[in-house]
């Protein structure tokens, strides 16, 4: 699962890193970045690209919004709602961490996570055109791994610099494009945030500055 994500890096490092051409969107500095709203998508539309997409894909068929926002990545090629997608419309989706809710006494405790490294996620989605440019995409999710796993049973398929461009390249067949599915990262720091996470209005660095220790 992945509801709630953050991008405060500069676009620049996005172009430096995925060798963008053109950029048709500059993302905004943002800690609670939430389904519905406008999110920057690399893809390679004859040139690759940095766009904006609405965070919840509708597909090619419905006539109506349907704001899906993940695809479990072991289904995507099955199901009518993204095979299409899997296949000729890939993007990554930048990001400098993402929230997750884990099942405490009191409740559910957000927590944020973030690459080792500190570098860019690139977390692997799949988009649709819509009208007048109105795109929309979802994020692939994977099984969690790892001390992940304590908190939620999915977690977005984040891929490394070389792996989202291959990820984004040429249109391959299914046994192309699944090995990247097992390469997604998996080693991530992690810690308990405020829950002022929780309303999407929120904004502003101290959403992702640790409350205490983990364990």
């Amino acid at each position: 699962m992945c509801g709630r994500f953050n991008l405060f890096s500069s676009v620049e490092m996005i172009v430096d890193d995925l060798n963008v051409e053109r950029v048709l969107f500059e993302p905004p500095p943002r800690y609670n970045i939430s389904p519905g709203q406008d999110i920057a998508s690399v893809h390679i539309d004859g040139i690759p690209s940095i766009s904006a997409m609405k965070w919840g894909l509708t597909p090619r068929w419905s006539d109506t919004p349907r704001g899906l926002i993940n695809a479990r990545s072991e289904t995507v090629f099955e199901k009518s709602s993204f095979r299409e997608a899997i296949r000729k419309r890939r993007c990554v989706i930048p990001a400098d961490g993402f929230f997750e809710w884990g099942k405490v006494p009191s409740g559910k405790q957000p927590y944020y996570l973030h690459r080792e490294d500190d570098k860019l996620s690139y977390m692997a989605g799949i988009f649709e055109k819509g009208i007048e440019g109105n795109d929309s995409c979802c994020i692939l999710t994977v099984p969690s791994k790892g001390d992940i796993s304590s908190i939620h049973d999915r977690m977005p398929l984040i891929l490394d610099r070389e792996d989202a461009l291959c990820y984004i390249g040429p249109i391959g067949s299914q046994d192309a494009i699944r090995p990247l599915f097992e390469k997604g990262i998996h080693s991530l720091r992690m810690h308990p945030v405020s829950k002022d996470v929780n309303s999407p209005s929120s904004e502003g660095r101290h959403l992702i500055e640790p409350i205490g220790r983990l364990f």
